[in-house]
């Protein structure tokens, strides 16, 4: 069963319309994303690697359903994926990516970025949705997705600019 996810402006402004993650992948229909950046204690940032394509992604990241907040779909997803229950701290709201020129596909996805500290005593197990994580330095990542883009999916390349600039 696919979900339904609400459909969006590019300002983030809810239509009240709403559809399956399919169909609004399918349409290019702007729909709202949940990320988080998880850094370690000495501020390196975990990415994930991507089970389905291989690719780096941000540490978490997921589809916000139908009437759910950004901040709930983010602990939803980072429990899901790295199996963390900590708070988050919001980063940078309403980071638009339009994929339609990108050779990624015809998504349109908000981003709602948010962060936190992995705690000490996690460990990472790979499942169904992350076969790894690497641990790297912000100004790593920024070479790395420089020299390679092709390694790194369009969203995490959107929201690590974003990232950035709010830090700055």
């Amino acid at each position: 069963m696919d979900d339904f996810v609400e459909i969006v402006d590019n300002n983030d402004v809810k239509t009240g319309n709403s559809t399956t993650r399919k169909e609004a992948h399918q349409l290019a229909l702007p729909h709202r994303i949940a990320s988080v950046f998880v850094f370690s204690n000495d501020h390196k940032l975990f990415v994930q690697v991507r089970k389905d394509n291989g690719r780096f992604d941000h540490s978490v990241g997921g589809h916000v359903d139908v009437g759910e907040s950004y901040e709930r779909a983010a602990l939803r997803e980072m429990e899901e994926e790295l199996g963390i229950t900590t708070a988050l701290n919001p980063v940078k709201m309403s980071i638009f990516e339009d994929c339609r020129e990108t050779g990624y596909g015809p998504i349109v996805h908000v981003h709602g970025l948010f962060q936190t500290i992995a705690p000490r005593e996690w460990k990472f197990v790979p499942n169904d949705e992350v076969a790894d994580l690497k641990i790297m330095t912000i100004d790593e990542i920024d070479a790395d997705m420089k020299a390679n883009p092709d390694n790194y999916t369009y969203g995490f390349i959107k929201t690590l600019a974003a990232y950035v600039e709010s830090v700055q």
